[in-house]
């Protein structure tokens, strides 16, 4: 296997901690708008435990090289959501979230899945997260440019953290689809199967607005997150971000057959097993 350009090792040992005394603009007021977007950020980022949960009952937990790079990856979001906390002075809990009966279940789901898609699982969990970072990367460009001079700088050295984990994630993505057919045809699916950015279903509201919001200041951010998504191997024309902003806060292909079709798979792949 291919260690990649990207190195895991390197990157282990300089994992980046809490950023608050590097933080200039700590206590500076923050329009409404921005704080809320802001908070919206550190939901996603503090989200790290759930979908990890899932990728550990999956073959892509054996993957030496991606299992590794999570640790940091998972140190690396916890201090950026603390960032986060800092800036827009956050106390106590953060807003409640809707945490819906898929939610409760997709660990079970997933371990099932594992057992059918096998060693296509970790192009689908790396994409996944390739796409969801083109996604918060725009949002935080947003944010940049509607904060003030030291939280803009704040703001600006938090992108270029998510920006190294990006590295990683498009470069095993991409290495992961074009060694696959399978592997290409099922992340098509999986990815138009949920709503962006990840956890955006949990939070639905907030999504909306954010979204809006990013559409009203910049028509064509969608169609740039789009295309940059396109570049991965075999993801060309999902259209992920421009149907996410249509409709956000629920899966980009909505269908009421969709369990249905996936509850058939399944019977039909044990079936097979046991026939």
């Amino acid at each position: 296997m291919s260690a990649g350009a990207f190195d895991v090792l390197a990157y282990s040992a300089d994992a980046q901690g809490s950023h608050r005394s590097e933080l200039t603009g700590v206590g500076l007021p923050l329009p409404e708008p921005l704080r809320t977007e802001l908070g919206y950020l550190r939901s996603r980022l503090s989200g790290t435990t759930a979908w990890l949960s899932l990728v550990l009952v999956t073959p892509t937990h054996k993957n030496a090289r991606i299992t590794a790079f999570l640790s940091g990856w998972a140190y690396e979001r916890y201090w950026l959501a603390d960032a986060l906390d800092a800036l827009t002075a956050e106390v106590g809990a953060p807003p409640a979230v809707r945490v819906g009966l898929r939610a409760r279940f997709a660990p079970l789901v997933e371990a099932v899945l594992a057992n059918l898609h096998g060693s296509a699982l970790p192009a689908v969990h790396m994409a996944e997260r390739a796409v969801d970072g083109v996604l918060l990367d725009a949002i935080l460009g947003h944010s940049i440019g509607r904060a003030s001079g030291p939280v803009a700088a704040d703001l600006e050295r938090l992108r270029r953290v998510l920006a190294r984990q990006q590295a990683f994630f498009t470069e095993e993505a991409g290495r992961l689809l074009a060694s696959s057919a399978r592997a290409r045809r099922l992340s098509r699916r999986r990815l138009t199967a949920r709503a962006w950015p990840i956890g955006a279903d949990d939070d639905p509201v907030r999504t909306a607005a954010v979204l809006t919001a990013l559409s009203a200041a910049d028509a064509a951010w969608a169609r740039r997150a789009d295309d940059r998504i396109a570049e991965l191997p075999g993801l060309a024309g999902l259209g992920i971000a421009r149907r996410s902003a249509a409709n956000p806060g629920r899966p980009v292909l909505r269908t009421t057959l969709r369990p249905v079709v996936a509850l058939g798979r399944l019977v039909a792949s044990a079936v097979r097993r046991t026939g």
